[in-house]
Parts: structure tokens; C-alpha cells; sequence
């Protein structure tokens, strides 16, 4: 986690909204997500989407935990 960190600040918004505390150390970002309660994979591409400044795709929506994806019509 502090490798993203520290090569993207703007992380520590997204961290913020997450819930997800300073003070990691060298735990990875699966371990700081579990520790915070937090799904991995939506925390992963909630931190993509803001970085590319993309939307995810219909499949990488559809395979966050909990997460249903609506067809635009």
C-alpha cells in the first residue's frame, strides 16, 4: 500500500472515503482493505478509475463484491 501511495497522493482521497486509516506501514493493499473492512477489488477500481480517469468496464463492475451493473438504455 505505501507503494501506491507514495507514486499517486491523490490515493490518500480515495482512502479516505474508504474509511481506510494512515499508518499501514508495509502491509499490502489486500491486508489494509481487509484490516478496514473494505472489498479489495472495489477499493482497486475505485483508485483505477480515479488514476486513468476512466470508467471501468461492464465486467470488471459486474465482478465487484455485492456490486450489480445496470445496462444504460
Amino acid at each position: 500500500m505505501c507503494d501506491l501511495v507514495c507514486d499517486r497522493y491523490p490515493v490518500l482521497l480515495v482512502m479516505s472515503r474508504f474509511g481506510i486509516a494512515l499508518g499501514f506501514g508495509d502491509k499490502t493493499i489486500g491486508e489494509v482493505c481487509r484490516d478496514s473492512g473494505v472489498d479489495t477489488g472495489t477499493f482497486l477500481t475505485v483508485v483505477n478509475t480515479h488514476i486513468d480517469g476512466e470508467a471501468p468496464d461492464h465486467g470488471t463492475i459486474s465482478s465487484i463484491s455485492g456490486c450489480r451493473a445496470f445496462a444504460a438504455s
